[in-house]
């Protein structure tokens, strides 16, 4: 019996429903996304920003980092293999810092009442996990041993276009496209009294291509400001490769290496979602501002090939995406015209469950993800036609996964409860025309 790491990375563009350029102010108000424009990364946001921006033309640019993660797992197992009697020991995990590193640059031009914008991002991630869990098999110790490596990369593009009905209401349209390749080899090791019986090894790629659209809505006065977006269910093309082989020391003729993928397929990933938010004018120079968003939940089919009896089985994961909640509150403060300063926070609610089944094995999993931030940052005029703006970040989340599988050998109920931490910075340049 074979114990599987299951790994989670949360990534903006899949957790949030429309995530802030990083390039504005916007980023530092809590990620709002609806609201106040703040330059070219509103391609990205809210489309029906662009008709109010300041300046006809602006160029951005953005890099970002994550300077500091730590993660603390808390892990439990609950191992049977009839007919034997198992006793779990403790898990000891080793995990070294993750790294995130994301760019990106966004143009937009307003001609009239109508505006329109162009943007491109990209963003890699990487993360790695070991764990050992002991375990006594009829009085005989046994320790499984498990090292995860998992790679994400995403580069995604938007169009936008904006139209000023009157000064107090605007509307625009934003399609995004997004290609996404999702890289992850693991390794299992069992020793059987002190000495390596079994070894086995996986790799899977996911590559996808994801494209989605929303409508914005802006209404304004000299007072305040309401911001909608409606976002549509996200249209993804996937395709799936596996790798898998063992090396069974014990029992040769139960070794095997096999490889396969499966054609793209074409699926509805995520339901309807929207996001309303709101911003007051409080002073010439401050504005606070506040959202909320919602994401109605999707459920869908995968197809996906599970080893079985030495060779692949091909079978359907059911995947249920329940409702997405997220908030945010922030406040932009101008100095003068030249320094600006933003802070604000957010809290992002997500849950999920799969399932699949195979003639000897049943699959389940559920994930849930809580998210909590605070973002600050500050804008720069360095010269009439160029500014530089800094965000930082300091974020937790909470996810707990329990995966309960069972199969011809017995079965086991997995328990991951994982703290993360981590600190994020991010510098851009803005160039107005």
């Amino acid at each position: 019996m074979r114990l599987r790491l299951f790994m989670i990375i949360i990534i903006n563009s899949v957790f949030c429903i429309q995530s802030a350029y990083a390039q504005s102010l916007a980023s530092a108000m809590g990620d709002n996304v609806s609201v106040l424009a703040s330059g070219a990364g509103d391609v990205a946001r809210n489309p029906a920003l662009l008709s109010h921006e300041i300046m006809p033309k602006e160029i951005g640019v953005f890099a970002g980092y994550r300077f500091f993660d730590k993660q603390n797992h808390h892990m439990d197992a609950e191992i049977n293999i009839s007919p034997f009697d198992v006793e779990s020991g403790p898990i000891e995990t080793y995990r070294p810092r993750a790294s995130s590193i994301e760019g990106g640059m966004a143009f937009y031009s307003k001609f009239g009442k109508m505006a329109g914008g162009i943007a491109v991002s990209g963003k890699s991630e990487k993360d790695n996990l070991s764990f050992d869990l002991n375990l006594s098999i009829s009085m005989s110790p046994l320790v499984i041993r498990n090292e995860n490596v998992r790679n994400d990369e995403r580069i995604a593009g938007y169009v936008s276009l904006s139209y000023e009905i009157n000064r107090w209401l605007s509307v625009g349209l934003n399609g995004k496209l997004e290609y996404t390749n999702e890289y992850e080899d693991s390794e299992s090791e069992n020793y059987s009294n002190g000495s390596l019986s079994s070894c086995e090894f996986e790799t899977t790629e996911k590559k996808s291509l994801i494209n989605q659209g929303l409508l914005g809505i802006i209404i304004k006065n000299s007072a305040f400001q309401i911001g909608f977006l409606l976002v549509s269910p996200e249209l993804s093309g996937i395709t799936n490769g596996y790798e898998n082989e063992k090396n069974d020391h014990d029992n040769p003729s139960n070794s095997y290496s096999i490889s396969d993928s499966l054609p793209r397929q074409w699926l509805i990933t995520s339901g309807l979602g929207f996001i309303a938010g709101i911003a007051f004018h409080v002073t010439e120079n401050l504005s606070i501002a506040g959202e909320c968003g919602f994401r109605i939940s999707g459920s869908y089919e995968e197809r996906m090939l599970v080893v079985d009896n030495k060779i692949y089985e091909e079978t359907e994961n059911h995947i249920d995406n329940k409702p997405f909640i997220m908030f945010s509150l922030g406040l932009r403060y101008r100095i003068d015209h030249s320094l600006s300063f933003a802070c604000g926070a957010f809290s992002r609610f997500f849950s999920m469950e799969n399932e699949y089944e195979t003639t000897n094995t049943a699959s389940g999993e559920e994930v849930e993800v809580s998210q909590f931030g605070i973002r600050f940052g500050m804008e720069k005029r360095i010269v009439s036609m160029c500014s530089i703006v800094i965000v930082g970040s300091a974020e937790q989340e909470n996810i707990n996964v329990k995966v309960d599988e069972q199969d011809t050998e017995g079965s086991y109920v997995f328990d991951n409860r994982v703290k993360e931490y981590s600190f994020n910075g991010t510098v851009a340049v803005r160039m107005f025309f």
